[in-house]
């Protein structure tokens, strides 16, 4: 559920956005290859983002880093695994892979990254590209789910999934998709605008609520920490 009241975002995030950042692919790839992070982010510094309408040349390249959650496993009633962060079975990212994969990238609890599609690549999966805005939007927004639980809240319809872990992501989780996030602004020459799924689609007929309890300021954190790290003001 969103918020009524707008978001504030910290004084060095509000910053960036919108800004050049062109930091220096070799030293980034040395730094990502450090973080155990896939070879294909690594080895794509250099390639363009995908670009809208479905990848044409002289359409706008991806504007939008769009955040979700994936609302799985879906526990019903049954509480929270004390070993979900740790967990090989609740920390598997194959089952979101393949040619359909739903997000460009995927990010476990132990902050596992595994990629879907290269971030060249135009998709959609929110409701505003796919039903309202149609081809025009695909390719202007890459696509993050980060894996989270979800329970039934007992006081409302069966078989709903509105109760999520609190904190939402993992210290972990943030670490991977701050360092996604700096590898996609890489790649654009400039800043990304962070979105959240709930908000892209509030108002639409079947929009999703996620990413849940998301903590802004702990994402700022995470990105500041990676800047930090490879010697980016």
């Amino acid at each position: 559920m969103l918020s009524p009241a707008p978001a504030i975002l910290p004084a060095a995030f509000a910053h960036r956005l919108g800004r050049l950042f062109t930091p220096d692919h070799g030293r980034l790839a040395a730094y990502l290859r450090a973080q155990a992070a896939p070879d294909a982010l690594s080895a794509s510094l250099d390639a363009p983002l995908s670009h809208g309408r479905d990848g044409a040349p002289s359409a706008p390249a991806a504007r939008y880093f769009v955040i979700h959650d994936t609302s799985q496993p879906y526990l019903g009633e049954l509480p929270f695994p004390a070993d979900m962060d740790t967990s090989d079975a609740l920390n598997n990212l194959t089952g979101y892979l393949g040619p359909e994969a739903v997000a460009h990238l995927f990010i476990n609890r132990r902050g596992d990254i595994a990629v879907g599609h290269d971030l060249a690549v135009p998709w959609r999966a929110t409701t505003l590209e796919s039903r309202v805005i149609g081809t025009p939007a695909k390719g202007l927004f890459l696509h993050v789910e980060n894996q989270q639980p979800r329970r039934a809240d007992p006081a409302a319809r069966p078989g709903n999934d509105r109760i999520a872990p609190v904190p939402g992501l993992t210290r972990a989780q943030y670490d991977s998709l701050a360092l996604a996030y700096v590898v996609a602004s890489a790649r654009a020459g400039l800043w990304l605008k962070p979105a959240f799924h709930a908000a892209i689609d509030e108002g639409l007929p079947d929009a999703h609520d996620d990413p849940q309890n998301f903590d802004l300021p702990a994402f700022d954190a995470a990105v500041t920490r990676h800047l930090t790290a490879i010697k980016v003001k």
